[in-house]
């Protein structure tokens, strides 16, 4: 697992956003104990940049951020599929308000 936990644990981040961000925020935790070389990963920077923008609702910078991991690795429609329903997250939160 050594060798392949930053891609598991990039995908189970994602997938735990799309539950909800307390339940993102407990697993990346977890997964940080289990291998402390993750934090220092652009997946894991990535994924906190992606809770932040989420928290404050602001769609914006939650595209600009995609945009700018894109552009170094590039998203396969996997990534591209779980990236928007949580960006829909936002949408929703947004028409509630």
């Amino acid at each position: 697992m050594k060798y392949n936990s930053k891609e598991y644990f990039f995908k189970a981040g994602l997938c735990h956003l799309c539950i909800d961000l307390l339940n993102c925020q407990q697993a990346l935790s977890r997964y940080i104990d289990l291998s402390p070389a993750f934090q220092d990963t652009r997946e894991y920077k990535f994924l906190l940049k992606l809770i932040e923008s989420l928290e404050e609702e602001d769609s914006d910078a939650f595209s600009e951020t995609v945009k700018e991991f894109d552009s170094i690795s590039r998203l396969d429609q996997w990534y591209t599929t779980m990236l928007l329903k949580i960006k829909r997250q936002i949408s929703t939160n947004e028409d509630l308000r």
